[in-house]
């Protein structure tokens, strides 16, 4: 626990008390994270990271949404993931943005080797 979160719970006396107030902080917490996570992930762009770096980040915003509540769907995930490629993936982008339950393990895998095979 942050000294900040400590310092706003010192003055409860029962362990309900603690328990309700410290839901309250978490909640209010994870309502802010929520509303930064989508701009992170609609703004974010590969631009000259490595695949795997920015496959990593994505799952890591869509893993920040779950962990404050408000979990997206892959199907959004891939969606912003496809937005933030450069021209040169249109190919793979026009493949994949049509396919309906892609999992996301399958449209890391399809990016992997299409970057592989410019390569």
């Amino acid at each position: 626990m942050s000294q900040e979160i400590g310092a706003q719970l010192l003055h409860y006396h029962t362990a309900s008390e603690l328990w309700n107030n410290t839901c309250a902080l978490t909640s209010a917490f994870s309502r802010s994270r929520v509303m930064v996570y989508p701009s992170e992930l609609h703004h974010m762009r590969k631009k000259d990271m490595r695949m795997d770096d920015y496959l990593a980040k994505m799952k890591n915003i869509a893993d920040q949404f779950v962990l404050a509540g408000a979990p997206i769907f892959t199907d959004e995930l891939i969606l912003h993931t496809l937005n933030g490629l450069d021209a040169e993936y249109n190919a793979i982008v026009v493949k994949l943005i049509d396919l309906v339950d892609l999992p996301w393990i399958d449209a890391q895998g399809s990016l992997r080797a299409f970057k592989s095979r410019r390569e």
